[in-house]
């Protein structure tokens, strides 16, 4: 019997089969979501290691950085690196939580609070600028800052480099100041000539007059007071030109120590009974090679500026050394050089200097005095004469703490004794009938010069010119005492017309005159042939010193 058809054998297979496959797949999606959370947390985990790793390189980065780092929030530091804390004097867990203003020079502040506002409200762009920060022992430095705005911790920060340029603050400050003052010297050295003519011819002609008066003649006294005005006016032109190294010295062995303690009662009288006087001097020998009337002006002039900056009276200390100025020092002051150096240093008790004056201190006219009191060229004057000596000149001072100048002048010799060479006294001229070529473009100064040795018994051929010159030399034979010309003539150059005359009759002794030359062509070339100086604007009786010294040389200079 066949009853309907069979059942599918695998009926309850496929039943369990499909069942089978529902688990699976929830297994699957069950699994699937283990390995996500597994994943995710094998990344976090990468993530935190990285962000470990991450922070370590920033940490040794910003830690190793020869640059301060800093990070200012709401107005107080919130991380600084060691660097940082280091240039500020400071340990770095100092100055978390301190007011970022605290470390700003008080000048500069308002500014740099200005400038931490703008950044931020404004965009991410870093600003760089200049400021002068205050050090934990209060000192000024200068620092370059690069700095910029961050979010730090979900709120906006500042975040900056800080490099100190100090030193390179010093440097610009310097060579500045070193051109300054060449433009300066130019300058001088430019009207120098003309001017001490001019002064020449006026102090002359009233000391001509005044020698035919009576001196309560009021015409004398009118003289007198004319002859004084062009004597301050030359007095002016000499610390200009000592200032721009263009006055020619007069070179030869001095011991500092010497010439200070001759010095010393024109001091004391100079500074008043309320300043104490501390010399210090070395026991050896300070020599140098110098020229004694110019360093004399700058121990006074020093001693001057000691005693202003102490009008309640004070003390005052003026000291020698021999020191050693070895590679390093030099590298770090580009002005210094190594060698064996006599440091002469005065040291005040008075009001000293802010920045600000001590970058001007040997400006030419800068003074703090009323104008009244001081032209401003006593310490530039100061800085031209070291200069020519081959040396250089540090300020040291603050506010309230006083001042110390150090002058370097190099050594001449470590041991033995140093004669300081006395001047020349006054020698009449009256009785010598010397005959003189006169060389003088200047018709009023030839004029002159002409009167005061005529009177003295001299007989003066006048030139205008070095074409003058050699017709009158070669008219005359070539017969004359003396041959006394003007360095800067139209035609040619006082060196070079004695050269020529000399040529042709050697041994006439030569007297050159200008308001100045040119120290590195002119001064030398005036040393090397042997002939005598005299320096514009002169009166009456250097003139007559300089005639007679140089005709009894015998042209020997």
């Amino acid at each position: 019997m066949i009853v309907g058809k069979p059942e599918n054998p695998f009926g309850v297979l496929g039943v369990h089969t499909t069942l089978h496959r529902e688990f699976t797949r929830g297994e699957v999606n069950f699994l699937q979501s283990v390995a996500n959370v597994l994943a995710e947390a094998i990344e976090l985990k990468k993530a935190k290691e990285a962000l470990q790793e991450s922070e370590e390189k920033y940490k040794t980065l910003t830690e190793s950085s020869l640059t301060g780092v800093f990070i200012q929030q709401d107005g107080k530091y919130v991380f600084v690196n060691k660097q940082f804390a280091y240039m500020h004097g400071y340990a770095p867990e100092e100055l978390i939580g301190k007011d970022f203003l605290d470390l700003i020079h008080p000048d500069d502040r308002e500014a740099a609070k200005q400038r931490a506002l703008e950044r931020l409200k404004g965009g991410p762009a870093p600003q760089q600028h200049e400021i002068r920060r205050i050090t934990k022992d209060g000192k000024t430095i200068w620092c370059e800052i690069m700095a910029t705005r961050i979010e730090y911790g979900g709120k906006p920060a500042i975040m900056g480099n800080v490099v100190d340029i100090t030193e390179r603050k010093d440097l610009e400050r310097q060579l500045i100041q070193s051109q300054k003052m060449e433009a300066i010297g130019r300058l001088t050295a430019g009207i120098a000539h003309d001017f001490n003519n001019l002064i020449s011819t006026v102090m002359g002609f009233a000391e001509l007059t005044m020698a035919n008066l009576d001196e309560d003649d009021s015409i004398y006294a009118n003289l007198k007071h004319i002859w004084d005005a062009s004597n301050r006016a030359a007095d002016l032109v000499r610390k200009l030109l000592l200032f721009s190294r263009k006055q020619p010295m007069e070179m030869y062995p001095i011991d500092l120590n010497t010439l200070i303690k001759d010095l010393c009662k024109v001091i004391q009288r100079l500074i008043g009974e309320d300043i104490a006087i501390n010399l210090e001097l070395n026991s050896a020998p300070c020599a140098i090679r110098g020229d004694a009337g110019s360093v004399e002006q700058v121990v006074m002039n020093l001693v001057v500026n000691a005693r202003d900056a102490m009008p309640q009276g004070g003390g005052l200390t003026i000291k020698t050394e021999n020191v050693f100025v070895d590679e390093r020092y030099s590298e770090v002051y580009s002005y210094a050089r190594p060698g064996e150096f006599v440091c002469l240093s005065v040291t005040d008790t008075g009001i000293g200097m802010d920045e600000e004056t001590l970058q001007r201190v040997f400006d030419p006219f800068f003074t703090t005095k009323k104008a009244e009191e001081g032209s401003g060229l006593g310490l530039s004057v100061v800085y031209g004469i070291v200069k020519e000596h081959g040396g250089w000149i540090n300020v040291y001072s603050e506010p309230g703490l006083g001042s110390t100048f150090r002058v370097y002048l190099p050594l001449l010799s470590a041991g033995g004794t140093v004669e300081i060479r006395k001047g020349v006294s006054l020698l009449d001229l009256e009785g010598d009938e010397w005959r003189i070529l006169l060389v003088e473009d200047d018709k009023y100064l030839r004029e002159f010069a002409k009167r005061a040795l005529g009177e003295k018994g001299c007989t003066v051929f006048e030139a205008a010119n070095a074409r003058e010159a050699v017709d009158l030399f070669n008219r005359e034979g070539g017969d004359f005492h003396l041959i006394f010309s003007d360095v800067v003539l139209p035609d040619r150059s006082g060196l070079q017309l004695a050269e020529h005359l000399l040529s042709h009759k050697p041994g006439i002794p030569v007297l050159l005159s200008s308001g100045y030359v040119d120290r590195k062509s002119q001064w030398p070339a005036i040393e090397e042939k042997g002939f005598f100086f005299l320096q514009k604007p002169y009166t009456m009786a250097g003139l007559f010193e300089a005639v007679r010294e140089a005709v009894e040389s015998g042209g020997k200079g």
